[in-house]
């Protein structure tokens, strides 16, 4: 699958680039994908250990982060159950994209 640089989430751009490092404002450590709400910015991880699948999976991560914030979900979320819940349906909507295409 091709990264595409741009998509909409619920009717709202966001931008996506590839970055040698992810880091997230005010935490320690690198990561492999970020998403920042208020920029409309999804940033993606390029080392060499992270193949083009661990990519795709983490736009899809990234994804239903920008989804949750977008629908206003994310508000009555715990940081740690939006993380959870990205990492659930980002994992199952790659498989089922993977299956489809």
């Amino acid at each position: 699958m091709k990264i595409p640089k741009k998509i909409n989430v619920l009717g709202v751009p966001y931008k996506i680039t590839l970055s040698d490092k992810v880091e997230l404002e005010g935490q320690d450590g690198i990561y492999m994908g970020a998403t920042n709400e208020a920029r409309r910015l999804i940033k993606l991880a390029t080392t060499e250990d992270f193949d083009d699948g661990a990519k795709e999976q983490t736009l899809f991560h990234e994804l239903v982060h920008a989804i949750l914030s977008e629908s206003g979900l994310a508000r009555t979320l715990t940081d740690g159950e939006n993380e959870v819940y990205a990492q659930i349906f980002g994992n199952a909507t790659h498989q089922i994209f993977k299956q489809v295409v």
